[in-house]
């Protein structure tokens, strides 16, 4: 009976916390395939920061773990700008611009990587490059939708400058 008792108070604790979806995510970032393939951006660069971590000398669990923490709030901020406390103003997309979530996830994630892990040879900064170029939306001709890329990309790179000057400030 005691077992059953505990059971159900944990399972309906469950049910009652996994209800929970933070509002501000859901109402900021845009329903489109186009944030489908931002969560694509994102997983293949983390697989790149983790293939990094475990390829280069000397980079301990703590300084790899603040790397993909700062990584993780990069993201956050580009795509769902949650503002942390304490995080201080970060650029703002503009309110009439429109931008492209994919791209602007992978501007972040590749300057915060950059800034992230400056050691090494010139092969790895070759393979960020790359991973840079590969893992951005394809190029088009239409200059409306270029320009929309670019903007994309620049105001991703601004929210990795702000965090990554904000991760010094902390310690990092």
């Amino acid at each position: 009976m005691r077992t059953s008792a505990w059971l159900l108070i944990v399972l309906s604790v469950f049910l009652t916390f996994s209800s929970f979806v933070p509002v501000q995510a859901q109402e900021s970032v845009p329903d489109s395939p186009v944030v489908d393939n931002a969560s694509a951006v994102a997983l293949k660069w983390f697989a790149l920061q983790r293939d990094i971590v475990r390829n280069t000398p000397g980079f301990t669990p703590a300084t790899a773990s603040r790397a993909f923490g700062y990584s993780s709030v990069v993201l956050h901020e580009a795509i769902a700008a949650g503002q942390l406390s304490g995080l201080g103003d970060l650029p703002q997309p503009e309110s009439d611009a429109v931008y492209r979530w994919d791209a602007v996830a992978n501007g972040a994630l590749a300057e915060i990587t950059r800034l992230m892990f400056p050691t090494g040879n010139g092969y790895r900064s070759a393979i960020i490059e790359l991973h840079a170029e590969t893992a951005a939306p394809p190029y088009v001709w239409n200059t409306e939708e270029a320009i929309v890329l670019h903007r994309s990309d620049a105001f991703g790179r601004q929210i990795a400058h702000a965090v990554y000057d904000w991760s010094l400030a902390e310690g990092g």
